[in-house]
């Protein structure tokens, strides 16, 4: 096989596997997530030894960073863990 076609079919290989998934994404909303804004959700992973929930986003059919997450007292979110409104916490 010419190696124009190998590389072709290799880029394309990349492509499909980052692509958002279409129809066929999944619509599973995991139990407890919170609805950032349309199609977007922040899901609640476990509590840091300091007591405060964290989260991780969550969107079906698309790719979302990794990073982890922490609510504020007016409910938006921030990977910031000292502006995160903790119970048991001052």
């Amino acid at each position: 096989m010419p190696a124009g076609r190998v590389l072709a079919i290799f880029a394309l290989s990349l492509l499909a596997a980052c692509s958002h998934g279409g129809d066929d994404a999944p619509s599973d909303i995991p139990e407890g997530a919170v609805e950032v804004r349309e199609g977007y959700y922040m899901v609640p992973v476990t509590k840091d030894e300091d007591g405060c929930q964290m989260y991780r986003a969550y969107a079906p059919g698309m790719l979302t960073d990794q990073a982890i997450r922490y609510q504020r007292a007016d409910g938006s979110f921030t990977v910031n863990k000292e502006e995160a409104a903790c119970d048991g916490r001052s």
